[in-house]
């Protein structure tokens, strides 16, 4: 398990690095000095201890990769999953849609006040769940 553990935080990390890199179709950048810019910055840096850890076999690496994943998939459930299950104002699916027009989506819209996570979105909340998931069988054993 600690093995899938190390797996998808590795992969994580390269979505989240690919982020700072935008990806045409697939993930947009974001301008460099915002608070956004500069949260996943700190986000990379710490995955990137996590990982680290994880590769030198010390349980600090786990529970790290999954308090930050914890901290990472509220943030997406709040950002995404929430306004695509229960939809949400105009002003925030206006804004949502200008930001991620461009990239790609595979689910169906549930609502016709919803928005649709791309498929960078659903990507990465599967590898969070998969993240905490192996995470969590590591620690109880």
């Amino acid at each position: 398990m600690q093995l899938l553990t190390l797996s998808a935080s590795c992969l994580f990390l390269l979505f989240f690095i690919g982020e700072f890199i935008g990806i045409k179709g697939f993930s947009r950048r974001p301008k460099s000095r915002t608070t956004m810019w500069n949260i996943n910055l700190v986000f990379t840096v710490l995955w990137i201890t996590a990982i680290t850890l994880i590769l030198f076999q010390r349980t600090s690496g786990v529970v790290l990769a999954l308090v930050l994943s914890v901290l990472w998939i509220i943030a997406q459930i709040r950002a995404h999953w929430i306004p695509y299950i229960l939809g949400a104002p105009q002003e925030y699916r206006q804004e949502y849609q200008r930001i991620f027009k461009n990239t790609a989506s595979v689910l169906p819209r549930l609502t016709k006040r919803g928005v649709v996570p791309n498929l960078y979105h659903t990507l990465i909340f599967i590898l969070l769940v998969l993240t905490i998931g192996s995470g969590i069988t590591v620690l109880v054993g």
